[in-house]
């Protein structure tokens, strides 16, 4: 899938040409994948105030899982120590869920 326009790029296990005009990146997400998004800013801080998106780039099923891991920002060993939380999501052609564990 196209990152920016969501338009799905076909080539299963091929090598595809595709056009790179000068000031854009090729950016791309394997069908199958749930991504977490957030609109940066200067600092931690900052960012964690901007709300969460999701971008779901389904397989050829029509499935797609990601997670994310959170923690405070500024804790060291926060995985060690079990401080952080972990969301699982999962897509398929009937159900969306998501599990918050951690």
């Amino acid at each position: 899938y196209d990152f920016y326009t969501g338009a799905m790029i076909e080539g299963s296990n091929q090598n595809v040409t595709l056009l790179a005009p000068l000031g854009r990146i090729n950016l791309h997400v394997r069908g199958g994948n749930v991504l977490v998004t957030q609109e940066p800013n200067l600092t931690t801080t900052e960012s964690r105030k901007n709300s969460f998106g999701l971008i779901v780039a389904l397989d050829s099923e029509g499935k797609a899982q990601g997670s994310l891991f959170w923690d405070d920002g500024e804790s060291l060993a926060t995985y060690e120590n079990e401080n952080f939380s972990e969301v699982a999501y999962t897509h398929d052609v009937f159900n969306i869920s998501d599990r918050i564990g951690g």
